[in-house]
């Protein structure tokens, strides 16, 4: 049966990445563990890391499939797919933006424009917000200290990319999470 479904395999044509991506990690899948064997060959897992690092939107389900068998020599490994897609220039935009709501905290729109809103359930006495590149560096510090509990940045100059906002309260972090900026 796997040299079955191997020769089928072998038989398949891409006419695209998605396919082309399915057809390979089924070639590895049946030639590994479908027959009982539980390693991979160097070559397979390099050409594995190079699908399984590839934004989902792109390269279809055989992403999924290259990360199972990637887990094989890299247990844990993380995929960030929003950043992956991001940075192939892809973006999935959600009917209803995301929020993340951490110590009473929401920051939106997330993906973000133009600006973005801090909302917290009580007022900020002594806030300050930085947001930071993927590098760390800190590219805005905003003082949130005027005893309200809505502020709006202005990031329309910032570019397309995943940032990295913190917002403090004194000198405890109370908000932490990624913004992505699409325009």
């Amino acid at each position: 049966m796997q040299a079955y479904t191997y020769h089928l395999a072998k038989g398949i044509v891409p006419s695209d990445l998605i396919e082309n991506d399915q057809v390979h990690t089924n070639i590895v899948y049946s030639t590994t563990m479908a027959s009982g064997t539980h390693e991979i060959t160097t070559e397979q897992a390099y050409s594995n890391s190079e699908i399984a690092h590839q934004c989902p939107l792109s390269g279809g389900v055989g992403v999924y499939s290259a990360r199972t068998l990637f887990d094989l020599l890299s247990p844990g490994e993380y995929y960030d797919d929003e950043a992956i897609c991001l940075a192939a220039g892809l973006f999935y935009r959600k009917a209803h933006p995301e929020f993340k709501i951490e110590n009473n905290i929401i920051v939106y729109p997330n993906p973000a424009t133009n600006n973005i809103n801090i909302r917290a359930k009580f007022p900020v006495l002594n806030g300050l917000c930085i947001i930071y590149d993927l590098m760390g560096k800190p590219i805005v510090k905003t003082n949130l200290k005027s005893n309200r509990s809505l502020f709006s940045l202005d990031i329309s100059k910032f570019n397309n990319a995943v940032y990295q906002i913190k917002i403090y309260d004194g000198s405890s972090l109370i908000y932490n999470y990624k913004l992505i900026i699409v325009k």
